[in-house]
């Protein structure tokens, strides 16, 4: 018999965290737009997105990865009672 998966539960801090970080970028977009010449925003632009992303990664990975072990410890477990 084959168990449904085990879904880790959603404290939505991913989602707030998604947020609050859009709205921080589009501050520093904004202010970087209108004090600094065109040449340094695109620069900005083109460096910050690429900072930003691997920000949001690293933010996901911390609050998923203790989910994740709790869930193949779990598994595993299943697995040594149905042999």
């Amino acid at each position: 018999m084959v168990d449904a998966p085990v879904r880790a539960q959603s404290c939505g801090c991913h989602d707030r965290i998604a947020r609050v970080l859009d709205l921080l970028v589009g501050a520093l977009n904004l202010l970087v737009a209108y004090q600094h010449e065109e040449s340094f925003w695109v620069a900005y632009k083109l460096y910050s997105s690429i900072g930003f992303t691997l920000l949001l990664m690293l933010l996901t990975i911390a609050i998923v990865a203790p989910n994740l072990k709790d869930q193949g410890a779990e598994g595993n477990a299943r697995a040594e009672d149905s042999s």
